[in-house]
């Protein structure tokens, strides 16, 4: 009979696994890439041994871009449906 957030114990604990940690660790995997390792370490481990690596300009827009927007998406979205200010 714990509520925390209007939820379930239990519900409370899946909704903060599954919404806010797995979005927070595929931003921060995204960060790893771009800060850390650098996307062209990425290019370089691909085209080892001769392999072409054809969709390179789209692979690091997307890694820089396009997956962080909507990783930050997705968790927005998320918390606003548990806050109701969005309904799906």
């Amino acid at each position: 009979m714990v509520k925390i957030v209007g939820m379930q114990f239990l519900d409370f604990f899946d909704f903060l696994t599954n919404s806010v940690m797995m979005p927070l660790a595929a931003m921060a995997t995204c960060l790893l890439i771009v800060r850390v390792i650098g996307v062209d370490k990425i290019a370089a481990e691909l085209t080892k041994n001769g392999a072409l690596f054809q969709r390179r300009a789209v692979f690091n827009f997307m890694i820089k871009y396009l997956c962080p927007f909507f990783v930050a998406i997705i968790l927005f979205s998320s918390l606003a449906s548990v806050f109701g200010l969005i309904s799906f």
